[in-house]
Formats: structure tokens, C-alpha cells, sequence
């Protein structure tokens, strides 16, 4: 039988996050995603403390706005 390899979440995640202010707009949000590639960002507060995420879905709502 062949032992499986089994992929960490470690292995998988993106060390350089990409953040962006509660104050920001949805349009600064889909623009950023859009001009970074990237699917997701992690809100932030005035402390640079993470508060929540936006995903991929963000930029659908962008488009409608």
C-alpha cells in the first residue's frame, strides 16, 4: 500500500497578507484584488489589528455597485 502525503496548511498559506482598512470602499477592495491577483484580504482596524476578511465574492458586489 502506498502512504499518502498529507499537505499542511503551512505548507499552503501566504506569508506576505495583504491588508485593507475598514474605511475603504468596496471599489478600493475589488480594485486592489483585481491589480494583486489575489482572492482575499484581511481587514484591518486604526491599530493594524485584523477585524475580518473579504473574498473573491467582493468583487462580484463591486461590479453591481
Amino acid at each position: 500500500m502506498t502512504e499518502s502525503k498529507i499537505t499542511s496548511i503551512g505548507q499552503l498559506m501566504t506569508e506576505k497578507l495583504e491588508t485593507i482598512s475598514l474605511s475603504s470602499s468596496i471599489q478600493q477592495a475589488s480594485t486592489k484584488m483585481r491589480d494583486k491577483n489575489i482572492s482575499s484580504l484581511v481587514v484591518v482596524d486604526d491599530n493594524n489589528k485584523p477585524v475580518g476578511i473579504v473574498t473573491e465574492f467582493l468583487k462580484q458586489i463591486a461590479v453591481l455597485t
